[in-house]
């Protein structure tokens, strides 16, 4: 059969997050230290059972003012007009907030649907595992040898603006076209190749699965770095399962989800070989593993230590981070670059952000 229909599942061995670009502000969120809780308002429900209660103009009067604090610090002053069981109604979901210092921050939140449910956009699977695909076509020796030193000497060349993800994205596309010219010479040919798979946007993902985590980086140490303005996001907890309908067409794409998920399993090893085993925190990870969504790192989403040794590596991956973020002295990184790990706390263990374990079955 030219055509593979079937399911692929994700269960996440670490919290993972998938960006919606929004952001939780302090008075759209309620506070229960003692359960340990984060209560997200519906904005309209709760406007409304303000106005039952009188209480519009106090609102109002809150929210502007521009030294206001939390949601809580205005519960407190109408605690006799306004019960917190009132509140819990008017709610749209809860995360957990257990350890985390939720007092100077908004809430990134996760990808929602058009009627508020969380979910992973089958794009955001599919660029997942192109990027294995290429990690693999390189490895196999079908990138011709010129590429690294037209990389190396863009990257070392002097200018006075720099985007790294412009640049990224450049050479990503520069490394596609190199690769074509060793896969059948066919113009777009990555791309034809990707449409061969198809992914559905992931099933509805419960409100239960959410919890809220702190973005934590780590030096090689393994010390965490100060951060005097914590970034929290919503992420799907460890142990969750998030399915995927594809379907496979091997006329375009010719490799077998067999082959694709060797490719993944191996991506992570050299992965977790070439950057992880750098740092002095050691994480035992088990499965076929996928890096997935946002936080996960500069390595995780780029080819460079595909591209190069691992020595040549982190000389170029130092040089283009120290290009568009000079302030944090990234000339220093020396073992390894990026020097910081990027991690997460979810039950009082440490995780690397955004690893799932990749499995497909045929339907």
């Amino acid at each position: 059969m030219s055509t593979q229909h079937g399911v692929i599942t994700l269960k996440t061995v670490s919290p993972v997050f998938v960006g919606s670009g929004d952001e939780l502000k302090k008075t759209e969120y309620f506070l229960d230290r003692k359960a340990g809780k984060a209560y997200i308002l519906d904005t309209f429900k709760f406007f409304r059972l303000m106005v039952n209660k009188n209480l519009e103009k106090s609102y109002e009067k809150f929210i502007l003012n521009p030294e206001k604090k939390s949601l809580q610090n205005w519960f407190f002053d109408h605690r006799e007009e306004i019960s917190f069981k009132e509140i819990l109604k008017v709610c749209k979901y809860s995360l957990d907030i257990s350890g985390v210092d939720i007092r100077k921050s908004g809430i990134k939140t996760f990808m929602k649907d058009a009627y508020g449910f969380s979910y992973i956009p089958g794009s955001s699977l599919k660029g997942a595992i192109r990027t294995v695909l290429l990690h693999s076509m390189i490895k196999s020796g079908k990138l011709p040898d010129t590429v690294s030193s037209s990389i190396t000497q863009e990257t070392f060349a002097k200018e006075a603006r720099f985007n790294r993800n412009r640049f990224l994205q450049t050479q990503s596309k520069g490394v596609e076209k190199l690769l074509e010219s060793r896969i059948e010479g066919e113009k777009d040919a990555i791309r034809k190749m990707m449409s061969g798979l198809r992914i559905s946007d992931s099933h509805v993902i419960p409100n239960e699965a959410l919890v809220l985590c702190e973005k934590e980086d780590y030096g090689i140490s393994g010390r965490k770095a100060a951060s005097k303005i914590p970034i929290l996001r919503e992420c799907i907890k460890p142990g969750t399962e998030i399915k995927f309908e594809f379907t496979l067409d091997h006329t375009k794409l010719p490799f077998s989800m067999n082959e694709i998920t060797a490719m993944v399993s191996d991506y992570f090893l050299d992965y977790q070989r070439l950057y992880l085993n750098s740092f002095q925190i050691k994480k035992n990870y088990q499965g076929c593993i996928l890096c997935m969504g946002g936080g996960a790192g500069f390595i995780s989403k780029t080819l460079i230590y595909s591209i190069y040794p691992k020595s040549q590596a982190v000389k170029v991956s130092r040089q283009i981070l120290n290009k568009q973020f000079s302030k944090h002295n990234h000339w220093k990184d020396d073992k390894i670059s990026p020097r910081m790990r990027k991690m997460t706390h979810y039950q009082e263990d440490v995780y690397d952000m955004g690893l799932c374990d990749f499995s497909w079955k045929a339907t």
